[in-house]
């Protein structure tokens, strides 16, 4: 590992393990290791917010490259597998619907791929509690109308033996 990422490590006392398998050539051309950031089982211990690790992140990005953080890095690797993924699943000659169907496909991909996930609005509880009682109502209501379906099928086959009979 080098001499400098280990100070940096030390100085913001966080753990680094380099992983030698991958090369990454990234946004600014730093050709480096893959590197996997730990906390120090002391740190953790000591009841330090979870925030902490996320600002001591920050300080180590900042030293590779004034303006880069987290946040950016996440976004440039979402870019990045997006391009990836509509490389893979687009072509030329697809027709628009086509098209907007492989974007919508990678679009997906990467929002696994990256883990992005939507926060619940804050009405969602209500919302959900909502549509459940919309739900119980319309299967009441079905339920109803199977039973009036049903009795109006007897009543036209009872009128019917009854126009037979009186025949």
């Amino acid at each position: 590992m080098d001499p400098a990422l280990q100070k940096n490590a030390k100085a913001a006392k966080f753990s680094i393990l380099a992983c030698e398998k991958w090369d990454h050539s990234g946004c600014v051309n730093y050709r480096c290791s893959d590197y996997y950031l730990y906390a120090f089982k002391d740190r953790a211990s000591e009841g330090q917010p979870p925030g902490m690790l996320t600002s001591m992140l920050n300080k180590y990005l900042q030293c590779l490259m004034e303006g880069l953080t987290a946040k950016v890095f996440r976004t440039y690797n979402a870019s990045i597998t997006l391009q990836q993924q509509l490389k893979a699943l687009t072509d030329s000659q697809d027709s628009i619907p086509a098209k907007i169907l492989s974007y919508n496909r990678a679009n997906r991909a990467v929002a696994v791929l990256c883990n992005h996930q939507r926060a619940p609005p804050k009405t969602f509880e209500q919302s959900m509690a909502n549509l459940q009682a919309k739900t119980e109502t319309k299967r009441e209501q079905l339920s109803l109308a199977k039973k009036e379906l049903k009795q109006a099928k007897q009543d036209v086959k009872g009128s019917d033996s009854e126009k037979l009979k009186n025949e």
